[in-house]
């Protein structure tokens, strides 16, 4: 294979507005999440992961959301259905798939963005 090069427009980038939500996440009340900025015509990745000390059980959720829409809140149905633990809450925006030519690349395409995580975040 050659060499290949391919331009993605980064602009602007995402700012998880009220991260410090995440850092203790109560179940039953949903999770704030704010945002601005963010590709144009884009979504947003909001994914949330816990963790049990004991037996070790890992439960993870993900929503898809409008970049146009500036928050959204993981509802607590969802949040309930993870158990009481530690994690991270990540917000990720990506562009749209960027596709080029390369030799020997069957679906060539590249994308960019940003991801913005709060590591253990506490679930009660």
């Amino acid at each position: 294979m050659g060499q290949f090069s391919v331009t993605v427009t980064l602009s602007p980038l995402m700012t998880w507005t009220n991260s410090d939500a995440a850092k203790t996440v109560t179940r039953s009340q949903g999770l704030q999440i704010n945002w601005s900025g963010g590709q144009p015509s884009s979504y947003m990745q909001i994914m949330g992961q816990s963790v049990t000390s004991t037996p070790g059980v890992v439960a993870t959720f993900e929503c898809f959301v409008p970049q146009s829409a500036g928050s959204f809140t993981v509802p607590p149905y969802v949040l309930n259905d993870l158990p009481v633990g530690t994690g991270n809450v990540q917000v990720e925006n990506l562009t749209a798939n960027v596709p080029f030519v390369a030799s020997g690349v069957q679906y060539p395409y590249s994308q960019g963005g940003n991801l913005i995580s709060v590591a253990k975040s506490k679930y009660q």
